[in-house]
């Protein structure tokens, strides 16, 4: 994000990030198409509690099986062919010596606007929050990185504990029955089965 004269901020494209039920990313209208290990990077980024990761930490996440010097050598690879898919937002990636990471002020994700509507809690929120329920966190996404897989079956299970209390809201209002039905999509489980844990 750069500043123009006079002091006004000049506003940077917004990345959009689909991560339930898949993985896409976009500015404005264009797709973009990341190596899969970049797509992989990119969902972390976005999704760990921490904004900056050493190289050390991403290397071995995503090329857990690979020594020290090469695993980094691939991380910096792909952290330049994504700043080259990025074009003119590659200041999204936040670049500092060992320290990698995302300006999350210039990301919007799905899963950070569910998260948001399920806290505020409110029908109208929940509605909205039934609209993202697309699938599982990055569904079919098969990196065979172990540490990855690790980290992203402990997402999927925070997301599901999630939409899981958000459909025990849900599940015994009548007026709420279609967004229970579609937040179950996500939670993996029926509405009538939440509605019985409730009441047991």
């Amino acid at each position: 994000m750069g500043t123009l004269r006079g002091g006004a901020v000049r506003s940077m494209p917004l990345l959009r990030l689909r991560l339930l039920g898949g993985f896409e990313a976009r500015i404005g209208s264009k797709a973009l198409a990341l190596p899969r290990k970049g797509e992989a990077l990119l969902a972390y980024l976005a999704l760990a509690p921490a904004t900056t990761h050493s190289r050390s930490k991403l290397a071995a996440l995503l090329w857990g099986d690979t020594g020290d010097d090469d695993a980094r050598n691939n991380l910096r690879q792909v952290l330049f062919r994504m700043r080259r898919v990025f074009g003119r937002t590659s200041n999204v990636l936040t670049l500092s010596g060992e320290l990698v990471g995302l300006d999350r002020r210039a990301v919007r994700s799905d899963v950070a606007t569910f998260r948001r509507l399920v806290a505020d809690g409110s029908d109208e929120a929940l509605r909205s929050a039934t609209e993202l329920c697309a699938g599982h966190l990055l569904d079919g996404f098969d990196l065979g990185e172990p540490a990855f897989e690790e980290w992203l079956a402990s997402e999927r299970e925070r997301l599901q504990e999630l939409a899981i209390g958000a459909l025990l809201k849900l599940c015994c209002s009548p007026a709420r029955c279609l967004a229970a039905a579609s937040l179950s999509r996500l939670a993996h489980t029926r509405p009538s089965r939440a509605c019985r844990s409730r009441s047991g």
